[in-house]
């Protein structure tokens, strides 16, 4: 018959082999979640570079550059396109102050 003091080591191995598995499960359940985040956020990241890359490069033209700033309120989310225009006013405020200031002005009324 087993003494109490074995009892009690057999219950404390039992509870820290629980206690194991339970952090286990809430580190691989984090570390999922986290995973799928970063993802989100490459994701939306990727899109807001891809348009910042294009109004670049079509900068040498009034048209295309209305054309493409347009398409960045299609594509991107609101975070993004705050970011966006902070940017552009880094970059384009004095070459295209009306294209920028007529489509971010419509988009917050």
């Amino acid at each position: 018959m087993p003494n109490c003091e074995s009892i009690f080591v057999i219950s404390i191995k039992s509870i820290i082999i629980i206690l194991k598995n339970m952090l286990f499960n809430e580190f691989k359940i984090l570390t999922e979640y986290i995973f799928n985040n970063i993802k989100i956020l490459n994701k939306m990241s990727n899109l807001l570079i891809h348009q910042k890359l294009n109004l670049v490069n079509v900068s040498y033209s009034n048209e295309l550059f209305q054309q493409e700033l347009r398409k960045s309120f299609h594509l991107l989310n609101q975070n993004e396109l705050d970011e966006l225009y902070s940017w552009l006013n880094l970059n384009f405020i004095t070459k295209y102050p009306n294209i920028i200031g007529a489509l971010f002005e419509r988009t917050t009324v």
